[in-house]
């Protein structure tokens, strides 16, 4: 990844997961959802994370916990990182607005969570290239 792909993907990474998309939401229950869904969004942010400030997220395919276990590739990322979203957004059907406000909540997390979805798309491309660049291919 040179530079210039380093500092887009930093900052799509920072508008999904660091920028104040919390600072949108109005009412107590939004803030509740927000709060409710954090640990799935931390979940998103981490392999990203390491992608956006390291290039690379090779260290997950060694976890064998609860988050990475039996992920050994980039297209088991993207599979798993589709099921924390999916998660996500389940969270967000299930929320059920009752005011103005709410609806206005539960729409600022979907799109919250369209901006992660289009974070981890541009992860697994770069990914996908160290991947294939380094020693972790064994075809």
């Amino acid at each position: 990844m040179d530079d210039h792909e380093q500092q887009q993907f930093e900052s799509q990474f920072n508008s999904a997961f660091v920028g104040p998309q919390w600072q949108h939401i109005k009412s107590e229950r939004g803030r509740d959802l927000w709060i409710d869904t954090e640990v799935l969004r931390d979940s998103l942010a981490g392999p990203l994370y390491n992608i956006a400030m390291k290039g690379n997220c090779s260290y997950v395919y060694s976890r064998e916990d609860r988050y990475f276990k039996g992920v050994d590739d980039p297209e088991g990322l993207k599979n798993r990182l589709r099921e924390f979203l999916d998660e996500l957004v389940e969270a967000i059907d299930q929320f059920g607005p009752r005011t103005a406000d709410e609806l206005s909540d539960q729409a600022s997390v979907y799109k919250n969570a369209s901006d992660i979805w289009a974070a981890v798309e541009a992860a697994i491309e770069i990914e996908r290239r160290h991947y294939k660049n380094s020693n972790l291919v064994t075809d």
